[in-house]
């Protein structure tokens, strides 16, 4: 269970999430984060969703209700994968660059929330995804919702941030 917790929460939602959108902004924005051209009825609800999980996840650590702040982080994380998945970025990059510009800055700012939230419970992962979005670390205090804070930057080198465990490997070296 632990094993599938890893592979599904940090290898494929987070560490995939980081990966993809890096990705993106190399290929289509020659590795600067660009500005958001026109927001669209799907990033108004983005980040509308991800402001309000952001503020319930500072009430639970202030409740210090831990388990719950950390399930509300890693929504935020699926919130941008389930966008990606909306907002298909590799077909507006052959129609529309305004608008994949749009959503590739909502992901890095998504992102860089999530990794200021994140950073309590894997302070190391926190700093790494600062890093590969070059910028300076964001403290929860900090945060202030979406910004232009990360437009303009060239992202860092893009790094695996967790390798999928081998379920079988791994139970087979213990047996």
């Amino acid at each position: 269970m632990f094993i599938d917790k890893v592979n599904a929460e940090l290898a494929n939602n987070l560490g995939n999430l980081i990966n993809r959108t890096l990705k993106m902004i190399e290929k289509y924005c020659d590795g600067v984060i660009p500005a958001a051209q026109k927001n669209s009825e799907k990033e108004q609800q983005l980040q509308k969703r991800v402001t309000k999980l952001r503020t319930e996840a500072v009430t639970k650590l202030d409740e210090y209700r831990v388990a719950e702040a950390l399930n509300i982080v890693f929504d935020i994380f699926n919130q941008a994968n389930k966008y990606i998945d909306e907002r298909e970025p590799w077909h507006l990059a052959k129609e529309d660059q305004a608008a994949l510009e749009t959503v590739l800055y909502n992901l890095s700012d998504t992102i860089k929330q999530g990794a200021a939230l994140l950073q309590p419970f894997l302070p190391q992962t926190a700093a790494e995804i600062f890093a590969q979005l070059n910028v300076k670390p964001l403290d929860i205090k900090d945060l202030k919702g979406y910004s232009d804070e990360l437009v303009g930057n060239r992202i860092g080198e893009r790094k695996v941030l967790f390798a999928r465990v081998d379920k079988e490997k791994v139970l087979s070296e213990i047996m």
